[in-house]
């Protein structure tokens, strides 16, 4: 093309994915940009995740639901005009990032509830409507990410000061709490690009450290949480013994690691601990049958193996690593805006810090999130690219190990 000559084209820098896709200009006003309405889609503006495409509609619009009703919001004592702002905005928008159809009443109803009587819960909340409202507008809006740290720094310091035993006075909203901390812990670095985080896989383990700590500080109330109203949070998906096969070529990619473990050099107390997450690990695929996670359902793995085991995931040790690279590749395709962002860059993490068998060993999670350049993949691969996700697809795809 001649000097001077440069066609000018239409597309968006701080627009919406599908305008970014499609190479239009975008206007950027939520809940959905005009193109998108033009389209009938679902725009990034509206709720940003998939996870919520099959609702959104149905929240945005038609008339809101009766039982949120925020004029009847009983004051509290830091309250004011912009707080009532950010608090309407998670009800409408920002609750729906962290839910599923089957969640939602919890958070726009049940936490909310609880977050009346528990000042912490509030500002947790309010923490992450900022931080949503940040992310959505590109960065531009400045003002909220400043906001969304103050709320969350103002919910550790009010939950340090208020609350002095967990019990089950107390126990739905700390529950709440734990999961909202890390939901905004996970989200900065999402909002904020990555730029200062250098090392993902250390920032999700320390991350990860924080609810496992909360969780063994709430291990007597956990019970009484599991049936109350929350109880659809905290509760692992669970299949009965034998109902549900892994895909033949799934199952192949687990006993490739096990062979792994059995023949390193490692010692055998370690090969038991490994060997014990490798378990655990199976019985969480399996679990998923062939949907994506949830965000909070993710977890269980992580949240479940052995203290020595994730203490050696901490040190970058090379199976705990591996493993955590697997369990990466179901929550790629998890449908969560603050949370599935993390695997491709633990999983490139990983890539790039093994060597040898032990790189060998990740080469498939590498390809199932996309690090390794599609036309390097080999032929019949299943990765996300080569074969997409649809229904019925076998969550756990073949693995080339033999």
């Amino acid at each position: 093309m001649p000097s001077g000559s440069r066609r000018s084209h239409t597309k968006s820098r701080n627009g919406c994915g599908q305008c970014k896709k499609r190479r239009k200009r975008c206007d950027g006003n939520p809940p959905r940009c005009l193109n998108c309405q033009r389209w009938g889609i679902t725009c990034d503006y509206t709720v940003v995740s998939k996870a919520v495409e099959q609702i959104a509609d149905r929240i945005f619009f038609t008339p809101a639901d009766p039982a949120i009703n925020l004029g009847v919001f009983p004051p509290l004592p830091f309250f004011d005009e912009r707080h009532l702002r950010l608090l309407k905005h998670y009800t409408a928008y920002a609750s729906l990032t962290i839910s599923t159809e089957l969640t939602l009443p919890i958070w726009r109803g049940n936490v909310l509830e609880e977050a009346k009587d528990h000042v912490f819960l509030m500002h947790s909340l309010l923490a992450l409507s900022a931080l949503h409202l940040y992310h959505v507008h590109n960065g531009e809006w400045k003002k909220y990410v400043t906001v969304a740290n103050n709320e969350h720094e103002s919910a550790l310091a009010s939950f340090r000061s208020s609350v002095g035993a967990i019990d089950c006075g107390n126990g739905n909203a700390v529950t709440a709490f734990s999961f909202l901390t890390v939901v905004f812990s996970l989200g900065l670095p999402v909002a904020l690009g990555f730029t200062d985080t250098p090392d993902p896989t250390a920032a999700f383990t320390d991350i990860l450290q924080v609810l496992r700590q909360a969780w063994c500080a709430m291990d007597n109330v956990l019970v009484g949480v599991e049936k109350g109203p929350l109880g659809m949070l905290v509760k692992n998906p669970r299949t009965d013994a034998g109902s549900c096969e892994m895909h033949p070529k799934g199952l192949k990619v687990l006993k490739a690691l096990k062979r792994y473990n059995d023949n390193s050099d490692d010692t055998d107390a370690n090969k038991a601990v490994y060997r014990e997450a490798l378990a655990q690990l199976k019985r969480f695929l399996i679990d998923l049958r062939d949907s994506p996670p949830t965000w909070a359902n993710s977890l269980s793995w992580l949240t479940s193996v052995s203290d020595t085991f994730f203490r050696h995931l901490q040190q970058k040790r090379t199976f705990p690593l591996i493993l955590l690279a697997h369990w990466c590749i179901p929550v790629y395709r998890a449908l969560d805006m603050w949370f599935n962002v993390w695997a491709k860059h633990i999983v490139t993490d990983i890539w790039n810090t093994l060597e040898g068998d032990g790189k060998e060993a990740v080469r498939w999670a590498a390809e199932q999130v996309g690090i390794i350049p599609w036309e390097s993949h080999p032929q019949n691969c299943l990765c996300l690219k080569c074969l997409p996700l649809c229904k019925g697809q076998p969550l756990v795809a073949p693995y080339t190990a033999t």
